[in-house]
Formats: structure tokens, C-alpha cells, sequence
């Protein structure tokens, strides 16, 4: 990254709006990185399954243009529910809640 006052600017914003959980969804090892990542161009604000509230906020810093809100919905939707690969949420033992026992 180059290292300007201005990418450390928008990096400590960028910073202060990521959830810090640090729980690696986006692809980055850390909030931090994915900041990084998003100063550098090589990652899009969206990228956060934790906080797709500051999606515009981190748009604006970067100076991007933000998704739309329909977008914006989608995407919180399909974060908000949580789905695994097979379209089911995370539940132990292989039980999704639907029907009887056998």
C-alpha cells in the first residue's frame, strides 16, 4: 500500500467501521487486512458478511460508488440468514427441521 497521510486516513476510517471480528468471511485473515485490501483496490466493501450497514460509509471514504439499495438488501438478506453451501443453516447433527424423526 502506499504509504500516504491520505490511504492512512481512509484506512483508520475504514477501520473503525469493520466489526472487528476478525472471523476471516471476507476472504482476509483480519478486519485490519480487509481494510488494507480495501484501500489497495483489491476488495470490494461488500466483501464483510458481518456489516453490510457501512457498506455506503466505507463507499464514500473510497471514493466508489455504492451499490443501490435493492443491492444492498439482497446482500443483507443472504448474510442475515446465514446459509451454508447446501442452502441450510448451521445445525448440529445433520438435522435441518424439516418433517419427523424417522
Amino acid at each position: 500500500m502506499a504509504d500516504t497521510t491520505k490511504d492512512r486516513e481512509k484506512l483508520r476510517e475504514i477501520v473503525q467501521l469493520l466489526p472487528g471480528k476478525n472471523c476471516g468471511k471476507c476472504g482476509h485473515e483480519n478486519c485490519g487486512k480487509f481494510a488494507v485490501a480495501l484501500v489497495e483496490g483489491q476488495a470490494q466493501p461488500t466483501d464483510c458478511r458481518k456489516n453490510i450497514s457501512n457498506v455506503k460509509e466505507i463507499c464514500a471514504i473510497l471514493g466508489i460508488e455504492p451499490p443501490s439499495e435493492q443491492e444492498l438488501q439482497t446482500l443483507q438478506q443472504k448474510h442475515h440468514h446465514g446459509h451454508g453451501p447446501h442452502g441450510h443453516g448451521d445445525r448440529p447433527h445433520g438435522h435441518h427441521g424439516h418433517g419427523k424423526h424417522r
